[in-house]
C-alpha cells in the first residue's frame, strides 16, 4: 500500500520544529501495565506546547476542523486490533499482530460528527503527541495511521490516496470508533511525559505558530496495556 506523502510530510515538520526528544528513561519510571498514565489538569508543559490554544480533557466535547469531537478513552498497546495500517507506521510485528520492536500504538476512541467542511482537513488534521510535562518539548508521536471507521469501507489503492481527507462526509456520525496513532519508542512512556491529541483545520498549524484559534489539544490519560 502506498504511504500518504502529505501525512508523512506533516509528521516530519512536527519532528523537526518541536525538538528536544528526551533521553532514555529509567525503567522504574515506566508506568505499570494496565495503569493509567499519571496526569494533572492544566499541565504546564502542555500549555507551553499548545502556545495558547484551547486545551480539553478526555470526555469533553468540542468543535474543531468542521467536526464535533468527543474523546471517550485512550490506551497504549503493542497489539494491532481489527484495523489496517494505511499510513506512516509499519512496525515489526509477529503473526498475531503483536509489535516486537520498541514502538507501540496509541489508540484513541472517539465519537465524531462532521458538521462543516469549509476549512476541513479531515483526519489529516488529527495528530498524537508525547511531550515533556515541564518544558513542553516534543518527545514522540505523529499522524494517524488507521481507524476502525474504515472497516466497513471497500478500500482500494485509488481510494486509499484520499482516504484521510475525503472521509468522513458531511453529516456523518461516527460513534465509539478507534483512531490509531503511534509512539516510536515505548521508553518515552514515563510519568515525565504527557500524551495529547492535536486537532487542527486547514487554517491552523500549531508547529509553525499560526492560526492558534484553529487548533485544539486534548490531554489524554491513556491506559497502559504494554
Amino acid at each position: 500500500m502506498r504511504k500518504m506523502k502529505h501525512i508523512i510530510f506533516a509528521s516530519l515538520i512536527a519532528a523537526s520544529l518541536m525538538t528536544g526528544c528526551n533521553s532514555e528513561a529509567n525503567i522504574e519510571d515506566k508506568p505499570t501495565k494496565n495503569s493509567r498514565i499519571e496526569t494533572v489538569e492544566e499541565v504546564e508543559g502542555l500549555k507551553i506546547f499548545g502556545q495558547g490554544c484551547e486545551i480539553y480533557q478526555e470526555g469533553d466535547t468540542f468543535e474543531k476542523n468542521g467536526m464535533v469531537i468527543t474523546v471517550n478513552s485512550s490506551r497504549l498497546t503493542k497489539q494491532r486490533g481489527n484495523w489496517v495500517n494505511y499510513a506512516d507506521f509499519y512496525p515489526e510485528d509477529d503473526e498475531n499482530g503483536l509489535i516486537i520492536d520498541e514502538s507501540c500504538y496509541l489508540v484513541i476512541n472517539m465519537t465524531i460528527e462532521v458538521k462543516d467542511r469549509a476549512n476541513y482537513l479531515g483526519f489529516c488534521g488529527l495528530y498524537n503527541y508525547c511531550v515533556d510535562k515541564k518544558t513542553g518539548e516534543y518527545v514522540d508521536g505523529g499522524s494517524m495511521t488507521s481507524s476502525t471507521y474504515y472497516n466497513s469501507m471497500n478500500i482500494n489503492a485509488e481510494l486509499e490516496c484520499d482516504l484521510f481527507t475525503e472521509y468522513p462526509k458531511d453529516g456523518e456520525l461516527i460513534k465509539n470508533q478507534d483512531f490509531v496513532f503511534y509512539i516510536l519508542d515505548d521508553k518515552n512512556i514515563t510519568d515525565e511525559n504527557i500524551f495529547c491529541l492535536e486537532v487542527e483545520d486547514s487554517t491552523g498549524v500549531l508547529v509553525n505558530h499560526s492560526g492558534i484559534e484553529h487548533v485544539a489539544l486534548v490531554e489524554l490519560n491513556p491506559t497502559n496495556e504494554i
